[in-house]
């Protein structure tokens, strides 16, 4: 895995918010803590995974906005990968014991509003979505870090993300246009 796979890459949200990226770019403080890699904007180079994303948002939001605003959309942009090369960054190719670390730490710090890296970008593998319950386990001591891992780890190769931190990380992405998506 590598940058060069997401030259072109993916924002599944709902469309009130992607017309506001459309319209006045990524604001980092709308991020959530407790994420991943940590607080920051996440992108795919995975359009399929955009639209799953597109349409959990609109499921999340469906009884707080009117249907038109929520209707799920994928935000398309461009990344300047010569720029974002000389950033500070963290890749992980492979959903090995560091990566598995690395998320347990982001998002145990994530929990308290902390951030527990300084990268400006972090590339890696999406862990499965049942990590809410492991994370709890993990930080009581019920389970250690390899049973952690392997209960996270991905269903599929192909589910990655980047995940973007600073806003020098925002100047290496160029919005492309908003996509309402099939429902």
């Amino acid at each position: 895995m590598l940058l060069n796979d997401y030259l072109f890459c993916y924002h599944g949200t709902i469309k009130r918010y992607g017309e506001y990226i459309e319209s006045n770019g990524i604001n980092l403080d709308k991020s959530r803590f407790a994420t991943d890699f940590g607080k920051g904007f996440y992108v795919t180079n995975n359009k399929y995974q955009a639209e799953k994303w597109a349409k959990i948002k609109y499921q999340d939001n469906i009884d707080k906005f009117s249907s038109e605003d929520i209707k799920p959309v994928v935000v398309y942009f461009a990344l300047d990968i010569n720029k974002i090369t000389g950033l500070s960054g963290c890749i992980f190719e492979e959903p090995n014991l560091d990566w598995g670390n690395f998320i347990l730490d982001c998002r145990k710090e994530g929990m308290r509003d902390g951030i527990f890296h300084s990268y400006d970008f972090v590339l890696g593998h999406l862990a499965d979505g049942k990590i809410v319950a492991l994370l709890r386990r993990a930080i009581s001591g019920r389970i250690d870090s390899n049973e952690f891992l392997v209960g996270i780890s991905p269903l599929s190769s192909t589910n990655t993300q980047l995940s973007l931190h600073t806003e020098k990380s925002l100047e290496c992405i160029k919005c492309l246009g908003v996509k309402e998506i099939e429902f």
